[in-house]
Order: structure tokens, then sequence, then C-alpha cells
């Protein structure tokens, strides 16, 4: 049975040539909502949810679907991607010398049996005090224009981790170790 991955992410497929695994990518048009009155872990798994359905339909053969989302958490407050240079910098502002928590929830869609697998992880992160000149020119590289909370890990964002604590992984937008125990289950319940 082919494994899908519902993102055409290149952070999120780098991550999943790690495994090892045959995959194809089908990207998904649902548009994650980060406005809906639940709570964090319940947003990432429904919108990784909504990301494996919506890749569902554009699909004729049986596949695993790989659906995963992720955010950052500042407190109570959900900090998404930015998109304008504005919105980074006032991310990046209020995250400065703080504790985030990043949050990935991932689904795995059985289209074959139907049965959908989830999980989530939980990486705690100290953010290091911004200065307001690396605040300017860390936004206008554009690196955090496409990143939940204004940040990636992997890049010059590297810079403001002061501290992590949990899957690395997970801060760059798939938790592999929970991943493939995921995957494998839904390999053997397909069998």
């Amino acid at each position: 049975m082919d494994i899908m991955l519902a993102s055409s992410s290149p952070r999120r497929i780098a991550l999943l040539r790690k495994l090892k695994i045959k995959f194809k990518v089908k990207s998904s048009n649902f548009n994650e909502s980060h406005n809906l009155k639940v709570s964090p872990i319940k947003l990432v798994i429904y919108n990784s949810l909504k990301k494996a359905q919506s890749a569902k339909r554009q699909l004729k053969n049986p596949a695993l679907i790989i659906g995963a989302d992720t955010i950052v958490v500042l407190g109570k407050e959900i900090l998404g991607k930015p998109l304008t240079n504005k919105k980074a910098a006032e991310m990046l502002r209020k995250i400065s010398g703080k504790y985030v928590r990043v949050i990935t929830g991932i689904t795995i869609l059985n289209t074959k049996t139907n049965k959908i697998y989830k999980d989530y992880e939980i990486t705690y992160l100290k953010i290091k005090n911004l200065s307001e000149d690396f605040i300017q020119q860390y936004v206008e590289s554009g690196e955090p224009l496409d990143k939940a909370g204004a940040f990636g890990i992997q890049g010059k964002g590297s810079y403001i981790i002061q501290q992590i604590r949990g899957d690395y992984h997970n801060v760059i937008g798939l938790p592999l170790k929970k991943l493939k125990k995921l995957i494998n289950k839904a390999k053997r319940d397909s069998t």
C-alpha cells in the first residue's frame, strides 16, 4: 500500500525521507484553522486529519495518508504562520525571552479500511532575549514568514533557541519516532 504525505512542505518531505520509507507527496488543499475554540492539541489533530482527508479525495488507489499540523503556543496563545514581515516581527518580540511549546498533530488515514491513527508531540523551547536588530535582520531574511511562531529551528532561527526539551524533529514539523510507530501500526492493521 502506498504511503502519501499530505504536504508539499520541503521540511516535512526531508524529515520523512529520514525514515527510509517510500512515499509520495500529495498536497492537501485544506487551509488549517487556528481559530477553533478547542485546546491546542485537539486543534493540531483536527487540522492534521482534515489535511489527510483532503488528500484522500485526490487519490484513486488505497493508501496510508499522513497529515500533520504544527503550531507554536505561548501561554494560551496560538502562534501560526505570520505571513507578513510586520506580524513576524510582532511574534518574535512576543516570544523573546519566553518559553513556548511546539505542538504537532499527526494523523494517518488508511483509505482501504477507513481507520484513523492519531497522535501528537509537544516540545518545549526557551527562546533567547532577542535584540531589535536581530529581529529586523531575521524578518528581512524572509525565513520566518511561512513558519509557525515566526522561526525555523533548522535555519537562521536556530540562533534564537536557548534550550530545547523534547523531540527536535517535532519543531521542524514531524515527530519522527511517534510517526514511525503510527505507520507501523497502520501497516500491521492493513494486512
